[in-house]
């Protein structure tokens, strides 16, 4: 019961820091290249946070972006882009952004999508994270659990292995001797009617042999018999 408990507490909690990674974390994987040379692919980036009325025109802020805009225009799900123009609309507070080397994003950013702003850098520490959150490294955790989950179940396992092999796999073994028993018992039988037949074939070959050779003396009977009645003929 205790195994089951504490896998099952395991999963949850991976799949609750998977979706914490992607949403609330208070960093983020720099995945494309649109802020070079500031920002490199693989960096990992401390999010800072910072209320609407804080960001100044310059800041390099993050911010998620709404599932429609994001379907429409293929981006990401949170972005770290430069602010380029700060407008009030409708007593809202919203962000123009862009990449470093790209153009300007194709939407407004508003301060309900504002995560912060980029705060402290560190080189090459989010390629673990984004591997962790492609589709590989989703797929790589559900194996580790699964030898995980196959480890820690082994007897039982091993028990349902022998039950299938018990139920299913025996009676067609034993299927098969019984069929290899009547096989073997067929084949002694046809042998020993073989040799039955051998035995009789023989038997005729000698009587067929008896039966020439009293052919041959009631031939030589037959024409003394001949010779001797000529002869009495003759002196007769």
């Amino acid at each position: 019961m205790k195994r089951k408990i504490w896998l099952i507490l395991a999963v949850l909690s991976i799949g609750f820091l998977m979706f914490y990674l992607r949403t609330w974390a208070p960093c983020m994987a720099i995945s494309g290249k649109s802020m070079e040379p500031e920002l490199r692919a693989g960096d990992l980036i401390l999010i800072e946070q910072i209320s609407p009325q804080e960001v100044k025109k310059g800041d390099v802020i993050v911010f998620e972006i709404p599932t429609l805009v994001r379907e429409h225009y293929n981006y990401p799900l949170v972005v770290a882009h430069r602010v380029i123009e700060i407008q009030q609309r409708g007593g809202e507070i919203i962000y123009k952004t862009k990449g470093d080397n790209t153009g300007e994003d194709p939407f407004i950013v508003r301060t309900v999508d504002l995560k912060g702003k980029v705060g402290t850098k560190i080189s090459y520490l989010g390629l673990p994270l984004l591997f962790l959150q492609s589709n590989q490294g989703l797929i790589s955790v559900a194996v580790i659990f699964l030898l995980i989950g196959l480890g820690t179940y082994s007897p039982e396992i091993s028990q349902i292995k022998r039950r299938v092999q018990k139920d299913v796999f025996s009676p067609v073994l034993q299927e098969q001797q019984e069929t290899k028993q009547a096989l073997n018992g067929f084949a002694s039988a046809m042998t020993e009617y073989a040799q039955h037949l051998a035995s009789h074939t023989k038997a005729v070959q000698d009587l067929a042999k008896t039966t020439g050779m009293l052919s041959e003396v009631v031939e030589k009977l037959d024409k003394r018999l001949e010779e001797e009645e000529e002869s009495n003929k003759k002196s007769g």
